[in-house]
């Protein structure tokens, strides 16, 4: 049986930790998908070959996989904190249901305000040995501002 299917047929393993370490393997999991594949093309090749949309979408899941990731973490470690500084009084708070509740809340604000990195992002052209080619790239001739994406 896999880990997952281990932890959802057995109430025993059914934990804060393990839904958070369930939670984070499938970020994990995510990137390995869909980012490290077409971010290893895109560094091999000399143009983005995927389009549009997989433009979009591959930078979109760089930055969801990265927060769910982070923040995943920041669970994990308030859970921890709970479990070692307040055993007894946070039992009712480290439930099963309550982790199920922080995941999905987690997810719901990464999706949504991940948004604008996929509104921001697509393929552009650029002139290279007699040619054009194209890259996937932030906008930054189409109006959107660099500074609004990246912290100083």
């Amino acid at each position: 049986m896999t880990g997952t299917r281990m932890v959802a047929a057995n109430q025993s393993m059914r934990s804060t930790t393990n839904l958070l370490i369930i939670n984070l393997a499938a970020a994990d999991l995510l990137f390995v998908v869909f980012c490290v594949p077409f971010t290893a093309v895109d560094y091999v090749l000399p143009e983005w070959p995927f389009g549009e949309y997989w433009c979009k979408f591959v930078q979109y899941m760089i930055v969801v996989t990265a927060h769910a990731s982070a923040y995943t973490l920041v669970l994990m470690s308030l859970d921890r904190f709970l479990a070692v500084v307040h055993p007894i009084t946070s039992m009712s708070i480290r439930t099963e249901r309550n982790a199920s509740l922080a995941i999905c809340l987690t997810w719901f604000v990464i999706l949504t305000t991940a948004i604008p990195v996929a509104i921001s992002h697509g393929v552009l052209f650029y002139p290279r040995q007699g040619g054009y080619y194209t890259a996937c790239l932030f906008l930054h001739n189409e109006g959107y501002s660099l500074v609004a994406f990246h912290t100083q």
